[in-house]
């Protein structure tokens, strides 16, 4: 957000276009969606396809061989499942409270161990079957972030794809 109550960006995908409306600046941006795209957007490796995932109230799962269960912050109330690709090289983490078992978030690591990205669920909403992110922040291994926050879900709405294209601002 940037003042209060102004949106400062919109951002929709159709799976073949990512289209990025800029309001303060009033510019607006329409890009095929290709591998590293909204990298190249948001500077940090998350994809879009994670993003929906994510929105959709699901974890993006790295390709794995093997899980292990960790006490991530001893005598807290964290744990986190670690997966493991074919190598024994964790490649991701996922967080979970103690107390609910709820997900708190997750990270994806590089080959050498270092973060590449992580995802913070901050406030969940349930709404019938589904646990759903209502605020979120994503954050890279440098310091930048963005954060995410849904006022509305829609479930289980026929939607025609053009509902989800952005156009210029006039």
């Amino acid at each position: 957000m940037g003042a209060p109550g102004m949106t400062v960006a919109s951002l929709a995908s159709d799976g073949d276009w990512i289209y990025l409306r800029l309001n303060q600046e009033k510019r607006f941006y329409k890009k095929r969606s290709g591998r590293g795209l909204f990298k190249k957007m948001v500077h940090i490796p998350v994809t879009i396809q994670d993003m929906v995932q994510v929105l959709g109230g699901k974890i993006p799962l790295m390709p794995h061989g093997s899980a292990a269960l960790i006490d991530n912050d001893p005598g807290h109330s964290t744990y986190a499942l670690e997966l493991k690709d074919k190598w024994g090289r964790v490649s991701q983490r996922i967080f979970f409270s103690s107390d609910t078992d709820h997900p708190l978030g997750f990270e994806r690591l590089e080959t050498d161990g270092s973060v590449s990205y992580r995802v913070e669920f901050r406030e969940m909403i349930n709404l019938e079957q589904y646990r759903l992110p209502r605020y979120l922040v994503v954050s890279g291994a440098k310091g930048e972030s963005f954060e995410l926050s849904v006022d509305k879900y829609w479930l289980n709405q026929p939607l025609p794809s053009s509902r989800f294209i952005l156009n210029p601002q006039k």
